[in-house]
């Protein structure tokens, strides 16, 4: 299985995203762009058949993910605290219905 690695910023511009993806797989790990230098925190450790992406808003110190976790065909929303990135919680269904709580 091949790799590429990436590396970019957030749209609003508060963190580094460095991306490891395969077509099956994707890990990422982010930096705040404040602290350069501190020691990248890991998003979700790679599982072979989901992939997702991720953007950042900073305001609300909060990330914002799309993703085939859990098997699904379509991609979902999820949001996740910068704090604790691994606990993603729904915002919209795979079938892109909004999940109200």
């Amino acid at each position: 299985e091949l790799f590429n690695v990436d590396c970019w910023t957030s749209r609003d511009a508060s963190l580094l995203f460095i991306e490891s993806e395969s077509k099956e797989t994707t890990e990422m790990l982010f930096v705040p762009t404040a602290t350069p230098a501190a020691d990248p925190t890991l998003i979700r450790r790679r599982k072979f058949g989901e992939r997702y992406d991720v953007d950042s808003h900073s305001p609300s110190r909060t990330l914002f993910l799309t993703s085939n976790a859990d098997g699904l065909v379509n991609r979902q929303l999820y949001s996740a605290p910068i704090d604790d990135p691994a606990n993603w919680t729904p915002v919209a269904g795979g079938d892109g219905a909004p999940v109200l709580p």
